[in-house]
């Protein structure tokens, strides 16, 4: 095959499937063993280095020191895990002396999927198709390929990827990795390990995967497999987040079909310690997860959940408030975000984001997508943003701003569907905010807050009644207090 198309298998296969590759001819050679393709790159370097050997053809035992040198533990195979075997031969067995029946009927061969990839003319003699035929496992010819020649088998990868994929599901009555979809969702805990959403394992159920970039391992976390039979389909990874407390980091992950209604998932040290319930059947409860640092001191003090789908009328949508007890390190449900959208079918929820410190009083602010506001059948611009201000433990129920896709640009389709902040693009001190829509990215910029603190001292400071004519000095003060620089000219005050 290609090196393109080598790239492409091994990347496919580097998190929940390891491979070795053996040569055989005059001797038979490990390349290297299922210990040793943790790095994709570094493998396909040593497949591309490889030099063939020729001269003699000992399948029977090439496929016998995969038994016996490459199919155990301490050459990196997994008790449980599906075994497959692939043969690539170009011709009859020669000068072998194990015997091909033989090596097939071992017990150590039981249980591995064997496919037979013959190449060359040399299996239109009977004897070798028969050779070829029993080298693959199975009944019928269905993991048998004939190609005539080596540059033929490129063609093959996509027929020969479609025959393994269900080799993982024939162990249960489900498919396990094959569908993942790791990395759906993907956030960063640190510079060490990252946290992939897979929706799509065990038959969408779902689940995240915490890879851990030194050692080059995975752990995956969902519900425990008795559990997530009965949950196929829920999409838990549909959102991570990462929620940090003074015990520790939490691993959160939304399930916005769980149980009809939706499920966030709260895991700690590879344990299940939470799940919060949605409350109403098809509002998505769990499809946006936003973790938030009001005061700004390391430890994540609130969550919110989106549930876009949430409905009254339409699919107005909510976002719930849950704030996180330092006692126990749980979740306690607060509130819900008060908005009347002025769309039945707004979405409020479809994004919620942490967007910083926007109006300088030292509290966390966020931001929400709502993004059909305004659709109706003949609009052009559709689609809005709700930025919520931060105070002390909580975020305030109401609004204080709502940006309109109409009030930006006209064209704006879906605005709202996307929310990052926290960035300073313009480089003048205030919080920016990028949002997304269809086809096109928004930097909104801050607008400086200016904060007046006033004093008032009087000379005197106290006035006996008995005195009438007393006179008083009154002096108030300003004081003005930006994250940019303000001045004064007269009367009036420059940012």
């Amino acid at each position: 095959a290609s090196s393109c198309d080598a790239e492409k298998c091994l990347s496919a296969a580097s998190f929940q499937c390891n491979f070795a590759v053996v040569q055989y001819g005059f001797e038979i050679r490990t390349e290297f063993d299922l210990q040793e393709n943790w790095d994709p790159r570094a493998t396909l370097q040593k497949v591309l280095d490889i030099v063939q050997v020729c001269n003699v053809t000992k399948t029977a035992s090439a496929m016998q020191h995969v038994l016996d040198s490459i199919f155990t533990e301490s050459h990196g195979s997994h008790k449980d895990a599906a075994k497959v075997m692939i043969v690539l031969t170009d011709g009859e067995i020669l000068l072998d002396e194990m015997n091909l029946t033989t090596v097939i009927n071992s017990p150590k061969m039981a249980g591995i999927k064997r496919y037979a990839i013959g190449v060359g003319d040399a299996f239109k003699k009977p004897k070798a198709l028969n050779e070829l035929r029993l080298i693959a496992s199975g009944p019928d010819d269905t993991n048998v390929f004939q190609v005539t020649n080596y540059s033929a088998l490129d063609g093959l990868i996509s027929t020969l990827q479609q025959s393994i994929i269900g080799i993982e599901g024939t162990q249960g009555d489900a498919l396990e990795y094959e569908l993942a979809q790791a990395g759906f969702n993907v956030q960063i805990l640190d510079k060490r390990v990252l946290i992939f959403g897979a929706v799509g394992a065990f038959d969408w159920s779902g689940g995240i995967l915490l890879y851990d970039l030194a050692t080059k391992t995975a752990v995956f976390l969902n519900e425990s497999k008795e559990e997530a039979q009965q949950a196929k389909h829920s999409y838990l990874g549909y959102s991570v987040a990462v929620v940090h407390t003074e015990y520790g980091p939490l691993y959160v992950a939304g399930a916005p079909r769980h149980s009809m209604s939706g499920k966030v998932f709260v895991f700690q040290d590879g344990h299940l310690k939470q799940t919060l319930q949605g409350e109403q059947v098809g509002s998505y409860f769990g499809s946006e997860l936003c973790p938030v640092d009001v005061n700004c001191d390391g430890v994540t003090d609130l969550l919110l959940v989106g549930a876009p789908f949430y409905h009254i009328r339409g699919e107005e949508g909510r976002v719930y408030v849950y704030r996180l007890e330092t006692e126990t390190g749980s979740f306690t449900l607060k509130e819900h975000l008060n908005v009347q959208v002025t769309s039945r079918f707004a979405r409020f929820g479809f994004t919620v984001a942490s967007i910083g410190d926007i109006n300088g009083d030292g509290y966390e602010d966020i931001a929400v997508g709502a993004p059909l506001e305004d659709q109706l059948p003949n609009s052009s611009s559709f689609g809005s943003i709700y930025i919520f201000n931060g105070d002390k433990d909580k975020i305030k129920s109401s609004f204080s701003q709502r940006v309109k896709a109409s009030e930006i640009s006209s064209g704006l389709q879906y605005f709202g569907q996307s929310i990052a902040g926290g960035f300073d693009f313009t480089n003048d001190g205030l919080q920016d905010i990028t949002v997304g829509s269809l086809e096109n990215v928004i930097v909104l910029r801050s607008r400086p807050v200016v904060h007046f603190l006033t004093s008032v001292r009087f000379n005197p400071d106290r006035i006996l009644i008995f005195q009438n004519n007393s006179l008083v000095t009154a002096e108030l003060c300003f004081n003005a207090v930006s994250a940019v620089p303000v001045s004064q000219q007269g009367n009036e005050w420059e940012l």
